[in-house]
């Protein structure tokens, strides 16, 4: 119904996912023969319009509650908001347990709340922290965010409608082209990842006095690393907190020059998005919320390859951690992430900064697409078939045969 559609999901290229997803392969059109469901999101913080789609959803389409039963995230949502469920489709605060209301019980009886750890709605999110924590009021669990690994899968920083995309720092294509890695011929490339950058640690952003030291990595940052001997990290506020501050260079030269940048989360610990931006570079990412931070289609990526995760606890040590990691350790790991730039990328559907108001996909440095991070959130739900022996719903239907029934591509639609 159209009232579960509206407002419509504009938020950090929800339409382009959904026209993506529509005009691709992977779509089933009986809806007794999928294996995902994608669910509309209207942009709204609204718990019982959510409850009454979910509650449609449950009565018309059998697999809601084959996949409620088995405790499988089989319906998706695309929530791309700083804090996914927390922001949108939801009302904080989200919590699980014994609070005896009319609409926490309907949220039991679909499973539906975002704090379950066992419901059957898998987020489509820019945010992968884990914030889960048991309630003392309620004794289930209470998250904002609410990630949980291998139900739910962080997409990539989209380059439209988020300030920190491929070219960050309002940073030109050009720019970027000039100075990325991935944009030389093998011989060039080899040659330029295994140079010796002259700033060792690099993060530039704002730490407000909100942040409090003890929980957050960006006044940690500045508090230990800032006038840090062959290190670039600057408080774009550090007036307000009597920190140090220093001129902010050109981002694009800043992360070409630098083996490690930092990523932490954002304001009031929104999506980490400094990562993406870093790759482009052949700079290393280091996250700081530890295991509790899943990185991007961490499913089907080699993160630990090339990146690290630090602890906000042991960001007061970060210069002894990065001093463990020798010079050709460090190109290794610059190597490593030439297997997996791309998949940070959206470019069989994206129009890109720079691309007007042409339709047609642009490629960042000479990338065609077909590894692209649509490709890897298909790969993601493939793998999670796969994992589970191909195995369909209660009351699912097999598709009609075809000729690439053992093609395992085909057995991943949606």
């Amino acid at each position: 119904p159209r009232r579960f559609r509206e407002p419509k999901n504009g938020v950090r290229m929800a339409p382009a996912f959904y026209k993506r997803l529509h005009d691709s392969p992977h779509i089933e059109p009986s809806v007794l023969c999928a294996d995902y469901f994608l669910l509309p999101h209207f942009m709204e913080k609204n718990a019982s319009k959510g409850l009454d789609m979910l509650e449609f959803v449950a009565r018309t389409v059998p697999a809601y509650n084959a996949s409620r039963d088995a405790g499988e995230a089989r319906f998706l949502l695309y929530l791309g908001n700083d804090h996914g469920p927390g922001d949108s489709f939801f009302k904080r605060p989200i919590s699980t347990g014994k609070k005896d209301t009319r609409k926490q019980r309907r949220y039991m009886e679909l499973r539906a709340s975002p704090a379950d750890k066992q419901r059957p709605l898998a987020f489509l999110v820019l945010n992968g922290v884990d914030d889960s924590i048991r309630s003392e009021e309620t004794g289930g669990f209470r998250c904002k965010t609410c990630f949980q690994p291998g139900r739910d899968i962080r997409l990539p920083t989209p380059p439209e409608g988020h300030p920190c995309g491929p070219l960050c720092g309002r940073t030109s294509l050009e720019t970027l082209r000039r100075l990325s890695p991935w944009a030389l011929p093998a011989a060039a490339q080899e040659a330029q990842l295994a140079k010796v950058r002259p700033v060792r640690f690099w993060w530039v952003g704002a730490v407000r006095r909100s942040f409090a030291f003890k929980s957050s990595a960006r006044p940690n940052l500045a508090r230990h690393h800032v006038g840090r001997p062959g290190w670039m990290v600057i408080d774009t506020q550090a007036g307000k907190l009597a920190l140090e501050r220093a001129p902010v260079p050109p981002m694009a030269e800043a992360l070409a020059s630098a083996d490690f940048c930092g990523s932490p989360l954002g304001w009031d610990f929104g999506d980490s998005d400094r990562y993406l931006p870093s790759m482009m570079y052949g700079c290393i990412p280091v996250f700081f919320h530890g295991s509790k931070e899943a990185r991007p289609l961490e499913e089907v990526l080699p993160w630990d390859d090339f990146s690290l995760r630090v602890g906000v606890e042991d960001i007061g040590r970060l210069h002894e951690i990065l001093a463990q990691y020798d010079h050709a350790r460090v190109v290794a790991m610059r190597t490593a992430m030439g297997t997996a730039w791309q998949r940070m990328l959206y470019t069989s559907y994206s129009r890109g900064a720079g691309a007007g108001s042409s339709r047609r996909p642009m490629s960042y440095l000479g990338e065609d697409g077909r590894r692209d991070a649509f490709d890897g959130v298909m790969e993601v739900l493939r793998q999670r078939l796969a994992k589970r022996g191909w195995r369909r719903l209660p009351g699912s239907s097999p598709p009609a045969a075809t000729a690439a029934d053992d093609d395992d591509a085909a057995r991943s639609q949606l």
